[in-house]
């Protein structure tokens, strides 16, 4: 029979239910051993597993640990030991922490299917990423332009974490469009501030189609944009509106507001 297994870097409160396995005998598991919000939760939800539990991190008590993260132009450099005990040198195209992450995620459940070290190093050495993510645009009268999907404040968090080890020394504008239908709503009002203060400036579009969101639910700008607190940050909002003589669902401009 073959092994199923299960990757876990967040849960939410409340699964799997009190008591209850929700993971079979003949399986992995494998856990983000340094989510700050939800390891306890992960590990208390592993617990109730019947299988194996291997964590992974960038921190000593986790089974298996990166390090050693050397960042060279679009590329990436990192080692791996697991219960610290060396296992391989590993290269990424692709550049940030939870990168590195995901590669490791990835190599262990490679790992347990048999893949020997120089196989997994030569895969993830000439793997390619999806589309936006960290997608180079191009570079005009100086500035670069860098596309992402990063639709939650974790995301964001990383996504401006690996611009700057990317890029370092250079002003970096956090430029966001609240378009995904988590980030449309207010579940992120208070997380994406701090989130969104990494960057030396900050502009906040207007929400993708906002009215249907209803007033209730969707995330506030103006309040976004008043709880950004980075000492060198300038807000910029951009809120689309209505031409006067047209209705809200038709072609809109911009207002650009400065605080």
């Amino acid at each position: 029979m073959r092994t199923s297994i299960l990757i876990l870097k967040n849960l939410p409160v409340g699964f799997p239910p009190a008591g209850e396995s929700f993971v079979p005998g003949a399986a992995r598991v494998i856990i983000w051993g340094d989510a700050e919000d939800s390891v306890r939760l992960l590990r208390r939800a592993a617990e109730k597993a019947f299988c194996p539990v291997e964590t992974y991190g960038f921190d000593g008590p986790n089974d298996w640990v990166a390090s050693d993260v050397v960042i060279d132009g679009e590329t990436m450099r990192f080692r791996v030991a697991r219960r610290e005990k060396q296992f391989g040198e590993f290269t990424l195209t692709a550049t940030g922490r939870h990168n590195v992450l995901n590669a490791l995620a990835a190599l262990i459940v490679a790992q347990g299917r048999g893949i020997p070290e120089r196989e997994i190093a030569k895969a993830l050495a000439t793997f390619r990423s999806v589309k936006r993510r960290m997608d180079v645009r191009g570079e005009i009268g100086g500035v670069l332009v860098v596309d992402d999907f990063a639709h939650h404040p974790t995301a964001v968090k990383a996504t401006i974490e690996a611009a700057r080890g990317r890029w370092p020394g250079r002003r970096l504008w956090a430029i966001l469009e609240p378009r995904s239908n988590s980030m449309r709503r207010k579940v992120f009002q208070d997380a994406l501030p701090k989130a969104l203060a990494l960057g030396d400036r900050v502009i906040l579009g207007g929400v993708f189609r906002a009215t249907a969101i209803g007033r209730r639910r969707i995330v506030w700008i103006r309040r976004l944009l008043r709880k950004v607190s980075a000492p060198s940050a300038r807000m910029l909002a951009c809120f689309p509106v209505p031409m006067p003589s047209q209705s809200i669902s038709g072609p809109r401009r911009s207002r650009a507001i400065s605080f």
